[in-house]
């Protein structure tokens, strides 16, 4: 119904979307923490990146997911809440801002180098 464009940042398709099916793609995790119902359509078994599709309903078939789309859809389900758990090991800044943290290293090297040049 949508073509896909690829001249925008996946994020306003992503916050746009009731859903995002994905195979082994970042995408995934940017849907999952945006808190957006992921599926991973994985047909076939395969050695790829694994994380995205940890944090997403796993689909072998394409009934499954139609199955899986029309259960988001129409019960307005939300994704589990231990995404941000399943993906602490991975993301060092998931609970805080990291802009706060490189703000308060700043702070603390101006406050030590101000000691040492009075």
């Amino acid at each position: 119904k949508y073509p896909i464009n690829k001249r925008f940042e996946v994020r306003q398709w992503i916050l746009g979307s009731k859903a995002v099916i994905h195979n082994s793609c970042t995408t995934g995790v940017e849907a999952a923490l945006l808190n957006t119902p992921v599926i991973a359509y994985v047909p076939h078994e395969w050695e790829r990146l694994e994380t995205p599709n940890e944090v997403s309903v796993r689909c072998t078939t394409a009934a499954d997911v139609f199955d899986t789309i029309n259960h988001y859809v129409e019960e307005s389900v939300h994704p589990d809440t231990d995404t941000k758990t399943k993906l602490q090991s991975y993301i060092g800044n998931i609970e805080y801002l990291s802009a706060e943290q490189v703000a308060n290293v700043v702070d603390s090297i101006t406050a030590s180098t101000n000691k040492i040049v009075r």
